[in-house]
C-alpha cells in the first residue's frame, strides 16, 4: 500500500521559527560581546575622555553618539548590508537579513535597519543625560522617556516571539528578516 506523505505545515513553521528565534538571540549575544570590548576599549581611555562628559548633556550627547552610538550603528548596517549580509554573530550562527521580497538589501535598506534597532537605545541616551544634567523643568519628561525606552526594550525583544516568521520590530520596518544560510 502506497500512502502520501501529509506534512504538519504549522508544525513545520514553528520549528523554522525556533530555530530562527534561537539563532537571533544567540547571534546577538556574540554581536553585544563584540560590542563590549570595543566598549571596554573606551573604557580604558575614560581618564582622558571621562572630564569631557561632565560639561554638559548635549556635549554628553554628542560625544556619545560619536564614540558610541555611530560605531555601534556602523558595525550593524555596514556588516548586514556587505555580500555577508550578516554580523559576526549571524555568521557564526549561519542567518542572515534578506528583504522580504527578494530584492536586493541595500545600504540604505540596512541604515534604515540599524536606525529603528536602535532608535530606543539613543533616546535611553537622551533621557539619562538630560537626567544627569537635570534642573528640574525637564526632569519628569526626561524620566517619563526613561520609563518609555524600557517598555520599548520589552516589546522589542518580544516581538519576534508573537509573529508567525520570528521577525523583529526593525525587519518589519525595513521589510527585511532572518534566513538560514
Amino acid at each position: 500500500m502506497n500512502q502520501k506523505k501529509v506534512y504538519d505545515f504549522t508544525t513545520y513553521e514553528k520549528q523554522i521559527k525556533k530555530d530562527i528565534l534561537i539563532r537571533r538571540f544567540a547571534a546577538l549575544f556574540i554581536d553585544y560581546i563584540i560590542l563590549c570590548v570595543y566598549a571596554g576599549t573606551l573604557f580604558l581611555f575614560s581618564p582622558m575622555i571621562g572630564p569631557l562628559f561632565q560639561k554638559s548633556a548635549d556635549q554628553s550627547q554628542i560625544l556619545g553618539l560619536i564614540l558610541l552610538v555611530i560605531p555601534v550603528f556602523l558595525y550593524f548596517s555596514i556588516f548586514e548590508a556587505s555580500k555577508l549580509k550578516a554580523t559576526p554573530g549571524k555568521m557564526l550562527f549561519h542567518v542572515k537579513v534578506v528583504k522580504i521580497d527578494e530584492a536586493t538589501f541595500s545600504y540604505k535598506n540596512s541604515f534604515f535597519r540599524s536606525f529603528v534597532k536602535l532608535l530606543p537605545w539613543e533616546i535611553a541616551h537622551f533621557a539619562l543625560w538630560q537626567i544627569i544634567f537635570s534642573t528640574g523643568d525637564f526632569l519628569f519628561f526626561a524620566e517619563f522617556l526613561l520609563v518609555m525606552t524600557n517598555i520599548l526594550l520589552v516589546i522589542y525583544m518580544g516581538f519576534p516571539f508573537f509573529n508567525r516568521r520570528a521577525r523583529a520590530i526593525h525587519d518589519i520596518a525595513a521589510q527585511t528578516k532572518l534566513v538560514k544560510k
